[in-house]
């Protein structure tokens, strides 16, 4: 007699939550569509127009004190010109500060005004499970930055940003493979100093492999 191995459920969470799990849908539908009128000789363009459907997406999803754009986090404390590399989405508050540099939807802007990162992968495989990693953390330079610039706050208080890594579709499984990646490109990773952590966030919406945030 055979047995049939429970599937695993995980809870919704970050933007793909149950309440929006109509807008991964339709998002999943439009990619569908898209994937039959370009083909398969144009990925590129696919995943650029997968790209922007999250981001048009998160538009009604976000407080109106937010922007969303790409482009790099920078900063120039104490005369150090340090530099994130380029972010697919930034979900920045551009009601408090304003940007370093904009140029339409294009941005440079000061780590203190990041509230969220996202890379988004049409497919994910292994390489590009490590292009994304790469650049979202190549973020965590900032989190001492930021510390300092929010030190007159109560700790609890202070403004934070998230990280994210979101795919259309994926062809390493979860968990072994993905946790597997991750803890290869994270086995030497150690905390700030501010304290934080990673933690890492699994939706099995139609849109999202899995979330990574810190």
């Amino acid at each position: 007699m055979k047995t049939r191995k429970a599937k695993a459920k995980y809870e919704f969470s970050g933007p793909f939550d149950s309440r929006n799990l109509s807008y991964a849908k339709e998002i999943k539908a439009i990619i569908k569509r898209a994937d039959k009128l370009f083909g398969g000789k144009h990925w590129q363009s696919v995943g650029n127009y997968f790209e922007s459907i999250v981001r048009n997406k998160l538009v009604d999803w976000i407080p109106q004190r937010c922007s969303i754009d790409t482009g790099f986090v920078v900063s120039g404390e104490e005369g150090k010109i340090q530099r994130s590399k380029q972010i697919d989405i930034i979900i920045w508050d551009s009601q408090n500060f304003a940007p370093v540099f904009r140029d339409r939807s294009f941005v440079l802007i000061h780590p203190a005004s990041l509230r969220v990162a996202i890379e988004v992968k049409r497919t994910l495989d292994a390489t590009r499970l490590q292009e994304g990693l790469t650049n979202l953390d190549s973020l965590s330079q900032f989190i001492p930055v930021n510390a300092e610039y929010f030190k007159h706050m109560d700790p609890k208080d202070r403004p934070h940003f998230r990280r994210y890594l979101v795919a259309g579709q994926s062809k390493i499984t979860f968990p072994d493979l993905v946790l597997n990646g991750l803890y290869k490109y994270y086995q030497s990773f150690t905390a700030d100093n501010d304290g934080d952590a990673w933690t890492i966030e699994v939706s099995d919406t139609p849109t999202a492999s899995f979330f990574l945030s810190g």
